[in-house]
């Protein structure tokens, strides 16, 4: 042991008996809950004597009702306490504590004046309580609505060819549009000699119904004069170039109002609608509903096209669709990946709450 922590275990054990002139500093750390007398009478108060510090937490001890813990601060790292000073004698004495500050801790519900403007009460948050119970469905009286839908549509569609059925869901508003579209297409591309009608398109859109189920290697070879190639009844109805200008103004939209929306599918989102609509006319005449999606293969580049590793088509467009269970389709949705705005809720989710604002009743379902 050197002479330096002999002395100050000699100072220390001095202050004990109240022996020491110069004065011992009894710093008190206020907390929470102390009373307006405790902070005046202990915080930063100098005592001479440790029995004057002893009697003063004496005498203030009925304020509180929590203990008071009195804690012996090491000195400061930057203050020199091993000075060579005292007795060469003491050489013996037991170190039993290192001198220093001496800080009196205590719980309650005031800060220190000085503090209060510094801290701010932060709002106790209250963990959620969950607790088992019977979930609260609200039902509404059913109908007899599909039943009634399907008499109603069996007698309006009674007689009529495979033909009439078609044309009632590809009717004349569609046909219309897809005309008016195509037209202005054209003379945006300085094209105004380009005539075209309804009854051209329907004769367009046969051929290329045929097409799918008649497939050649070469579009040109549909008008072969060879006997093994061409087709006539394609021939017959309507000239190869004449096709091919078709093909090439066919528009869905309108190409002006392209910039005022950010749409993927803007091209063909108007004719969608339409289709959407005509599948409805007659109501939802089905008693059980699905929601699946569909695959329509494309291999092209397009933003929307999808890559699905576990369908029997693994590219192309995939399509959300509300149907029976037979197949009928009531609504489709194309999905353009990530939308550019936020929602909320899971993709799932939102599919098939859309797709319920589109039934009547769903309590018939």
């Amino acid at each position: 042991m050197t002479f330096g922590a002999a002395f100050r275990a000699g100072k220390l054990f001095s202050a004990a008996l109240g022996a020491v002139p110069e004065p011992l500093t009894l710093k008190a750390a206020p907390r929470v809950g102390l009373p307006q007398r405790w902070n005046r009478a202990f915080f930063g108060r100098p005592f001479c004597q440790l029995s004057e510090a002893l009697e003063a937490a004496t005498d203030v001890a009925g304020d509180i009702d929590e203990l008071v813990d009195v804690v012996i601060v090491p000195p400061d790292p930057t203050v020199d306490t091993d000075e060579e000073e005292g007795d060469d004698g003491m050489t013996d004495v037991v170190v039993n504590d290192v001198s220093g500050t001496l800080e009196l801790h205590c719980d309650g519900g005031d800060d220190d004046p000085d503090d209060a403007t510094a801290r701010k009460k932060r709002a106790k948050v209250q963990p959620p309580r969950w607790r088992n119970s019977d979930p609260e469905y609200t039902w509404s009286a059913s109908t007899n609505g599909p039943e009634e839908k399907q008499s109603k549509l069996k007698s309006e569609y009674f007689g009529k060819s495979p033909n009439e059925v078609f044309s009632s869901m590809l009717d004349e508003e569609i046909l219309t549009h897809i005309v008016m579209r195509t037209g202005n297409y054209a003379k945006q591309n300085n094209e105004h000699g380009f005539v075209f009608g309804i009854e051209d398109l329907k004769k367009f859109i046969g051929i290329c119904l045929l097409s799918g189920y008649d497939k050649l290697p070469s579009q040109r070879m549909y008008w072969s004069l060879d006997e093994d190639a061409g087709v006539p009844l394609v021939a017959s109805y309507m000239s190869r170039q004449r096709v091919l200008d078709m093909k090439r103004f066919l528009h869905l939209a309108d190409n002006d109002l392209l910039h005022s929306t950010n749409n993927r599918i803007f091209k063909v989102r108007p004719l969608m609608e339409l289709l959407n609509k005509k599948f409805r006319q007659h109501g939802i005449f089905h008693e059980t509903l699905f929601i699946d999606e569909s695959i329509i293969k494309y291999f092209g580049h397009h933003p929307c096209k999808q890559f699905i590793r576990i369908k029997p088509i693994s590219f192309g467009y995939k399509n959300w669709m509300l149907r029976s269970a037979d197949g009928y389709c009531y609504t489709f949705e194309t999905y353009c990946g990530k939308s550019i705005t936020p929602n909320k809720g899971p993709l799932g989710s939102r599919v098939v709450l859309s797709f319920l604002e589109t039934v009547p009743t769903p309590s018939d379902h």
